[in-house]
């Protein structure tokens, strides 16, 4: 009964494997009879493949059954000249590679099975050429001639044009590559300490094109070659030959679709030369550790490493061991050549809508030598995201990186998106030794930088740092990380003697929020960094770090490190260089609750400049602008504000330098200046001159010595406060001499007239206008009138200007006569009481 049983679960297993599994052909290599391919194998194992069809240079294969058994292998016995082999699996089974593939001489070999292909763990390559394995239906020459798998015919026997493409069906099967993963020696620079997997010999090209790609712990590699990973669901996929290496094209492709590596895959055209990666799909997927290496060993130019996705690009996790090793596209130059080109580390190129990087992956180059690093260029036209440290090694973030470890530049960080956001993880050029440090310019309309995420450039040696150009729409820093305590920042730095790279942000809005910072500085004898921001709607700075009283910093300085740092970095106890200046440029500064703009100086050094142009400047609640320095000359303030300055609960707007230093000036051109509740401005120093105060506003409103300008030994400043506003503005000088005296005063008017003539003012007016005007005399008529008759009522005066005598208006013909001559001629009758009024004398005095 239990035999019965386990029987029919047997039988019922086999069931349904037979519906899930996909067919997968049995250990063997059999001709299909459409060509003249012959196999023969005396093991089983091992397979001879002979004969097929020659057109010119081009051998042509059909088999129905194309599988290599492990520790087995098929050797394609071609004569030596021949250039291509064209090898097609018509019988709809899955190619099942887990053995040799071999072939003579240097021809390529182009493997075509519609249905998939696998490559275990144990299959490898030995051949001169390249290797193509494709489920495309057939390749389509340039000519219009066909190798069909799907419809099997005979080989083309014309001479073909080799630019042969390949047509993707509606449904191409898929290509996995499966392996152990990858081991390595070390990870900086990184070394591979052991290879299996699929290699294809130096400057040749190493292609997968299917339906979907999954490397699952399989490894590649193309020597100073190209690696092209293609996942195609539909259209055509065009090749050249050129004399270096194959090109492809995708632009007949209708629809792409996922690329996958897991769990320590490797892709890797390191070499000699200048290996490229080429990845193109709908999804492409980095996880568990997985990686695309492109490591520059000899002394050309490198290549490019070029992922390009019609969705998304994501790099997620690390490997299950000690979480170390993350997901990571990797170039780097480990040759030593005397020039920056010689041996120059491979581009990075991401085209896609969304990239991701998370749970301690990253996109990195790197430079061992005088070479430079490569350039890391990234669009995505809907969002990045930097997130999440390694699940398993917290101290593994998901950053993107170029830097430089000896006297080679870094190289540059070029970002396009909508939307960015880095989450706690970094964004950075660093320069360890002699090199200098790269560029990093962003483009987003939102660059969100959270939970202590890094914008950074830093020379940690001797060499130069490089600049942040940022452009965005809105900016915000905020926030802290618990574990390694980063606030949120933009930075570039110097420890050396050379100068640190500039911080440029150009945005509608900024955000500064919980101790985030914007920071140039110098911790050597090298100059800070200037920091310039153009915010076209506003700026605010606010908040402390949680549980601190470290407020939010747009900062300038020449910085002390600990004392680990500084023996660490070779630093010395106390920095000699200059800080740089901060510019602003905004129509609204806020600066709120503990927060600061400053220029600082803590070494023997001078501090910078601080400029801000605003609309209006609100500081409140302990909130600062201030230059300071410890021993050197104190840095000026020049605030240039159109509307007003308010300062409260205990705000300062202060210069200050110590030792010997003077103090900074401090210039305010504000409408209004207001300082409330404990607020100050001051300019003070100790042993040098006290910085001077300069007020031009025309409303300020302070409690008495809220503004100082002081030095404790040494000389006290000048404090200056201006008006702008002068009465004299506006008035125009009157003549003294009248051209026409008489027309301009009348002596007496018709009273019966309806006009009127106003004087304004305490004084009299003389009849004559050159006469002396008597102080203090008002104009004012007494005479008796009631001896004077009126021989009409006069009507309600109306506004009029002074009479003049002035010709009759013009009126309007209203009728017509013929006059003696005949002729008709237009006249303008007037009403008689009207012309009687108009001829009437205006006025009449009654005689006795």
């Amino acid at each position: 009964m239990n035999q019965t049983i386990q029987r029919c679960y047997l039988l019922g297993h086999l069931l349904v494997s037979s519906v899930l599994i996909p067919n997968i052909a049995t250990a063997q290599i059999s001709s299909d009879g459409t060509l003249s391919t012959t196999v023969n194998s005396d093991d089983g194992v091992n397979f001879l493949i002979e004969s097929g069809v020659r057109t010119s240079d081009n051998l042509f294969h059909s088999f129905s059954e194309f599988s290599v058994p492990s520790n087995g292998s098929a050797f394609f016995n071609n004569a030596a000249d021949i250039v291509n082999i064209f090898s097609r699996v018509t019988g709809g089974n899955i190619s099942n590679i887990d053995g040799l593939i071999r072939a003579n001489g240097n021809a390529n070999l182009f493997l075509i099975n519609p249905a998939g292909i696998i490559f275990g763990q144990n299959a490898s390559l030995n051949i001169g050429g390249s290797f193509f394995a494709t489920t495309a239906e057939s390749v389509v020459f340039g000519d219009g001639i066909e190798f069909s798998a799907t419809e099997p015919n005979e080989a083309p026997l014309l001479t073909i044009n080799i630019t042969p493409g390949l047509q993707m069906g509606t449904n191409p099967g898929n290509i996995t590559v499966v392996g152990p993963g990858y081991t390595i020696a070390r990870e900086n620079p990184f070394i591979v300490t052991s290879f299996t997997g699929l290699r294809v010999g130096a400057g040749n090209t190493l292609a997968l094109i299917g339906g979907e790609i999954t490397l699952d712990g399989g490894i590649i590699a193309a020597d100073s070659g190209l690696i092209e990973l293609a996942s195609v669901r539909e259209g055509l996929v065009n090749l050249t030959q050129t004399s270096e290496t194959w090109q492809f094209s995708y632009e007949a492709v209708q629809s792409f679709g996922n690329v996958e590596l897991l769990s320590l895959a490797l892709a890797d055209a390191s070499g000699q030369g200048s290996g490229s990666i080429q990845v193109h799909g709908q999804n492409i997927s980095l996880l568990g550790g997985s990686r695309m290496l492109l490591q520059n060993r000899g002394l050309q130019p490198g290549g490019t490493l070029n992922l390009t996705a019609s969705d998304s690009v994501k790099l997620i996790g690390t490997d299950n061991n000690d979480g170390e090793l993350g997901s990571v596209l990797l170039t780097e130059t480990i040759a030593r050549g005397e020039a920056p080109e010689e041996g120059k580390a491979a581009d990075i190129v991401i085209s896609s809508q969304h990239l991701l990087l998370s749970q301690g992956s990253g996109i990195a180059s790197r430079t061992f030598t005088p070479a430079r690093g490569g350039d890391i260029t990234i669009n995505a036209t809907e969002s990045i995201q930097l997130r999440e440290f390694s699940p398993i090694n917290p101290t593994n973030g998901s950053d993107i990186t170029t830097s430089t470890w000896r006297a080679g530049t870094a190289g540059n960080i070029t970002v396009s998106t909508k939307q960015l956001t880095i989450d706690g993880q970094q964004l950075r050029s660093v320069a360890v030794d002699i090199g200098d440090g790269g560029n990093i310019t962003l483009f987003t309309e939102q660059l969100r930088v959270r939970n202590g995420g890094i914008v950074v450039s830093t020379a940690l040696g001797s060499g130069q740092g490089g600049d942040i150009i940022i452009n965005a729409q809105s900016t915000e820093l905020i926030g802290f990380n618990v574990n390694n305590f980063n606030v949120s920042a933009f930075s570039t730095s110097v420890s050396g003697t050379q100068k640190a790279g500039n911080l440029i942000i150009n945005t509608g809005r900024l955000l500064l929020q919980d101790g985030a910072r914007v920071d140039a500085s110098t911790f050597n004898s090298g100059v800070a960094g200037t920091i310039t921001i153009n915010a076209l709607e506003s700026v605010e700075v606010s908040g402390t770090v949680p549980g601190s009283v470290n407020g939010s910093l747009i900062l300038s300085s020449a910085h002390v490190l600990d004392e680990v740092l500084q023996q660490q970095l070779g630093l010395p106890p106390i920095p000699s260089g200059d800080s740089g200046s901060v510019i602003i440029n905004t129509p609204v500064l806020r600066v709120t609750d503990r927060a600061q703009v400053t220029v600082r100086n803590d070494g023997t050094g001078n501090a910078g400049a601080l400029e801000i142009n605003a609309g209006q400047i609100f500081l409140n609640n302990q909130a600062a602008i201030n230059a300071s320095t410890q021993s050197g000359e104190g840095g000026n303030i020049d605030l240039q504000i159109t509307d007003n300055l308010l300062l409260r609960n205990g705000s300062t707007i202060t210069t200050e330098a110590g030792g010997t230093g003077n103090g900074g000036n401090i210039t305010i051109n504000s409408d209004l200046v207001t300082l409330m509740e404990g607020s100050l401005i001051n300019a003070n120093a100790n042993r040098g001159n006290g910085g001077n105060i300069s007020i031009t506003t025309q409303g300020l409103f302070v409690r008495d010595r809220a503004i100082t300008a002081s030095s404790e030994f040494g000389v006290d400043g000048v404090i200056s406060i201006n008006n702008p506003y002068t009465p004299a503005n506006g008035l125009i000088e009157l003549p003294t001499e009248l051209r026409d005296r008489t027309q301009q005063i009348a002596e007496g008017c018709r009273w019966t007239d309806t006009s009127s003539f106003y004087i304004t003012g305490r004084g009299g007016i003389p009849q004559d206008p050159s006469a002396m005007v008597r102080g203090g005399q008002i104009l004012s008529d007494v005479r008796d009138i009631s001896d004077l008759s009126i021989v009409r009522a006069i009507p309600q005066a109306e506004d009029r200007k002074a009479h003049t005598n002035t010709k009759a208006p013009i009126v309007e013909a209203n009728a017509w006569i013929i006059n003696e001559e005949g002729n008709v001629e237009l006249v303008a009758v007037v009403n008689s009481n009207q012309a009687l009024d108009f001829l009437r004398a205006t006025c009449a005095i009654k005689e006795d």
